[in-house]
């Protein structure tokens, strides 16, 4: 039943955009499936670049580290050089801005 409900969705998806958190569950479905299933060898990049547009970079790096070892897909990667990069941004601009706020409140005491 499982296997029906997946594969009546366009393998792999022409957008991210749409119901991505259905995307994510379907990857994470797909990823304990035969490796036989159709489209197998594309769940863990569809999954990384689904994770990186919703900014779930804690889960993205966990989903890079289970397969980085494993002879990963073809452009699995390149997603996580970007993913990588995104993350250190965004916990960088969290850190400079509460940096920031904290300067500017003991710059007014």
């Amino acid at each position: 039943l499982l296997q029906k409900v997946i594969l009546k969705m366009a393998w792999p998806p022409e957008s991210l955009g749409i119901e991505t958190e259905d995307l994510i569950n379907q990857c994470e479905l797909m990823e304990v499936l035969p490796a036989s299933a159709q489209g197998k060898q594309f769940v863990p990049v569809v999954e990384l670049a689904a994770l990186l547009y919703t900014g779930e970079y804690v889960h993205a790096r966990h989903l890079w580290r289970r397969w980085k070892d494993t002879n990963p897909p073809s452009y699995l990667a390149d997603w996580w050089a970007v993913g990588a990069a995104m993350m250190a941004l965004s916990f960088g601009s969290s850190s400079s801005s509460s940096n920031n706020n904290n300067n500017s409140t003991s710059s007014h005491s």
